[in-house]
């Protein structure tokens, strides 16, 4: 399954909702695109339905640079999410980023 997504929001609200997993996933690939002529940073976190996405502890990749016009792909290792947990990402700048998650059910 492929979900695409615009990061349209920032560090300053409550984040973007990536992914959430409607049965147990493995996440295979993400891309994140920059389509904005200035560099980017963007920060990912995994959290359950409750969990809060800003918590050091739930983070994943933190502060990504990504250059103008430029994609960051993370492709090596998988990531197993259980029913219900969500992925959320923050942006340096609004609307610049696109998310692709290419996802399969376990």
């Amino acid at each position: 399954m492929i979900t695409q997504s615009v990061l349209a929001l920032t560090a300053a609200d409550p984040g973007n909702d990536i992914f959430v997993a409607a049965a147990m996933s493995a996440i295979t690939l993400i891309y994140l695109c920059n389509t904005s002529g200035s560099a980017v940073t963007v920060t990912l976190h995994v959290k359950d339905a409750t969990g809060t996405a800003t918590a050091d502890g739930n983070m994943i990749y933190d502060a990504i640079d990504i250059p103008a016009n430029d994609t960051f792909v993370i492709d090596m290792e998988r990531l197993i999410l259980d029913t219900d947990n969500v992925i959320v990402a923050f942006a340096s700048s609004a609307a610049a980023v696109t998310a692709t998650i290419s996802s399969m059910e376990c």
